[in-house]
């Protein structure tokens, strides 16, 4: 299976405003609270390999069309 690389995390939080309107807080960027959220419901759990495949293949495309020119 093939291992993900993990990502700098971003430093800058969107504003309180833009926190306020999608019910987030400053706790809710805290990547403590994302990995006890995921221990708590592990969503992925339920998936194939195919399916995390797919997820995985998408996330990359995305993160490469955030990251390029």
């Amino acid at each position: 299976m093939t291992e993900v690389p993990v990502l700098p995390l971003p430093t800058i939080l969107p504003c309180a405003e833009v926190m306020k309107s999608w019910g987030h807080n400053h706790t809710a960027y805290d990547p403590e609270f994302w990995e006890f959220q995921y221990r708590v419901h592990r969503y992925l759990g339920r998936l194939t390999d195919d399916e995390l495949r797919m997820r995985y293949d998408g996330l990359l495309r995305n993160i490469q069309s955030i990251v390029s020119a």
